[in-house]
């Protein structure tokens, strides 16, 4: 049975963790403990955040002052064309 949870596992040493997780280095997880773990935490895979539309990405750009500086320079170097 694994022991308390670390925090920051990458803060301690390769034996404390590997202590803490109940796991063998050389053999690995046991069939049974990996569908323990399968079922008890589910699925080893990040979720992907919902992507935005391009129109919104697009209007994002507009935020920035110096875009509408550039903009500006555009109309004015098409003005005096």
């Amino acid at each position: 049975m694994p022991s308390a949870p670390l925090v920051d596992p990458s803060q301690h040493s390769v034996d404390a963790v590997v202590q803490a997780l109940a796991a063998d280095v050389e053999r690995g997880l046991t069939s049974g403990e990996a569908a323990r773990r399968l079922s008890e935490t589910g699925r080893n895979e990040l979720r992907a955040k919902a992507r935005e539309p391009a129109w919104r990405r697009l209007l994002s750009h507009f935020r920035d002052p110096l875009t509408y500086l550039l903009l500006g320079a555009i109309a004015i170097a098409l003005v005096a064309w």
